[in-house]
């Protein structure tokens, strides 16, 4: 399966075993699915974001994976905070 691991604030890492691009859709969809429970649960502004790579068949090293999967993050796909604050 795997392991989370928090790095910080709100940004979390996972290392999942016997993955490969190949499963990525499934991965994402997974995702969606967990994050779709949490909104019905009540927590309507909760949102992720994933940016999927694969050791070794997409990176060399531990930091090249971390690299080019911080570059695979959506940024456009969530509002900004400001937007999300019922105080603006």
């Amino acid at each position: 399966m795997g392991r989370v691991y928090r790095v910080g604030g709100d940004a979390f890492l996972a290392i999942l075993t016997r993955v490969g691009p190949e499963d990525f859709p499934r991965v994402s969809d997974a995702v969606e699915t967990v994050m779709q429970v949490v909104r019905e649960a009540g927590f309507v502004l909760a949102r992720a974001r994933a940016g999927l790579a694969a050791f070794p068949a997409e990176a060399a090293s531990p930091s090249d994976l971390v690299e080019l999967s911080n570059r695979r993050v959506p940024r456009d796909e969530l509002p900004s905070h400001d937007a999300l604050d019922p105080v603006n």
